[in-house]
């Protein structure tokens, strides 16, 4: 029942492309450190890309950067770049890869690309969540998820009640909660090997985070690649003689896992657990205890490597996601949170209040001290100015609440720009909101269909999280 609740909760936070444009662009974030050659998932991306000719950039996470032109059309960046990438919102397709975790600046190029409505892969809010494995593990834990017990160990002094947390038995796994391809990995034996090892990294760096987690006796885990609803491809990977974690990276062996053969509790295990960290295609390592044969998620990877599994499985797992992600169907993009009342800019008209009101079905409205309809012309009155539209039809409109009747008015077109989008030719009633209503304190009224276009959800406690309460500058470059 938790999942399920998470699960309906989580759909106001997405939102779902209606896929009429075609792939034609993707930008691949990756790091400098591969050099030229790249990871194996870059070079098949970039092979995929250009088989079927799609433009596809590939930017750095140490210093790429965005701008956007007068016109409103936005570049990715390398530092060595200045022409840089053009891409929009409706055709381009962004790819996150490791690194990208580890440095705030991209995050928060990530989060200017999802206010921009780009679809990445996968959204911040997932890779933060991964790349933090004591987050991924309360997560896990508060949807009921199975996972060894876990707590964080932030020195000495409480090293003996995280101990306990865990089950208070040797051993135990110590990690550094951010971490990949099991670096920052350890056991510990006994509780003096425990300190050693705890002293040693916080005399390195104090700032060290670590957690301390319960150890589940095996002999290796599985690497289960989910993507959307489904299982993919899976491998298993057995330990090294002299090596307790599983990592192909370090030098595990890798076996093929026909998904066939997969027990349908695991396959449905490794599914909630990539939808509870809101992934769209992630690896999920799960672990089944040679002891007690009950099954747990280790960890949930936001951008799985591809080639151990490719090698173990002869599946092409980058042409399987990338055939799926080039699909716009599939495409999940997070809302942006507004305020109940935010100032948006109407053309010709300028900066209005407006409320975003999540009850409305019908068309968005404005205000109008009168109208006039003459032939195929609006004239409408706005704050004792004149404004002439073209009239498009009269539409019925069910007033609720105390009211509850039907009232007729006339429908325009209007170009809005809110939250720096511009939506051209957007269908709009006049009405006369404030002085039938003395307690309007807005002149427009959004519904659910502009919201759900503008990939919008709405904080009803709270005005002007996204735009200025009283903007200093009237153009629209400031809306």
């Amino acid at each position: 029942m938790r999942f399920q609740n998470f699960l309906n909760e989580a759909i106001d936070n997405f939102y779902l492309t209606n896929g009429d444009e075609k792939l034609k662009r993707a930008v691949v974030f990756t790091s400098r450190a591969a050099g030229k050659a790249h990871t194996n998932s870059v070079q098949q991306f970039s092979k995929y890309f250009e088989k079927n000719n799609i433009k596809f950039y590939i930017a750095y996470n140490e210093d790429a950067y965005i701008t956007k032109d007068k016109k409103g059309v936005m570049r990715i960046h390398n530092i060595d770049d200045d022409g840089g990438f053009e891409i929009y919102s409706k055709d381009t397709l962004i790819l996150n890869r490791a690194s990208v975790a580890k440095q705030v600046s991209m995050l928060d190029l990530i989060t200017q690309l999802e206010k921009s409505h780009f679809f990445c892969t996968n959204s911040r809010e997932c890779i933060e969540i991964c790349g933090d494995k004591f987050r991924t593990g309360l997560r896990l834990m508060d949807l009921g998820i199975p996972t060894p017990r876990t707590t964080a160990v932030r020195s000495e002094a409480n090293l003996e009640r995280a101990h306990k947390q865990v089950g208070g038995k040797f051993p135990v796994v110590l990690k550094t909660i951010f971490g990949t391809k099991g670096k920052g990995v350890f056991i510990a034996e006994s509780w003096k090997n425990m300190l050693s090892v705890l002293q040693t990294i916080w005399h390195l760096n104090p700032e060290t985070e670590i957690i301390i987690q319960e150890f589940i006796k095996s002999d290796g885990d599985l690497r289960v690649h989910v993507l959307g609803d489904e299982v993919i491809a899976v491998m298993k990977r057995l330990h090294g003689k002299k090596e307790f974690r599983a990592n192909y990276s370090l030098g595990g062996s890798i076996e093929n896992v026909k998904i066939s053969d997969l027990d349908p509790s695991l396959k449905d295990l490794a599914v909630k657990a990539s939808k509870a960290v809101g992934g769209v295609w992630t690896g999920v390592d799960i672990i089944t205890s040679s002891e007690n044969k009950e099954a747990y998620v280790l960890e949930v990877n936001s951008s799985p490597g591809t080639e151990g599994i490719e090698k173990a499985t002869g599946i092409q797992v980058s042409k399987i996601a990338l055939e799926f992600l080039s699909q716009k169907k599939n495409w999940k993009i997070p809302t942006v949170t507004c305020g109940y009342i935010e100032n948006i800019w109407v053309d010709k008209i300028g900066f209005v209040k407006a409320k975003f009101d999540t009850g409305n079905g019908s068309l968005c409205s404005i205000h109008a001290d009168s109208y006039e309809i003459k032939g195929d012309k609006v004239e409408w009155i706005f704050k004792d100015k004149k404004y002439t539209n073209d009239f498009i039809e009269m539409k019925k409109i069910k007033v609720g609440g105390l009211k509850n009747y039907e009232d007729e008015r006339p429908v325009i077109s209007l170009s809005v720009t809110f939250n720096g989008e511009t939506f051209e030719n957007y269908p709009f009633c006049l009405t006369n909101r404030l002085n039938n209503n003395k307690s309007n304190k807005s002149e427009v009224l959004i519904n659910r269909g502009f919201m759900r276009t503008a990939g919008l959800n709405v904080d009803p406690n709270k005005m002007f999280l996204l735009s200025l309460k009283d903007p200093e500058v009237e153009t629209k470059d400031n809306a």
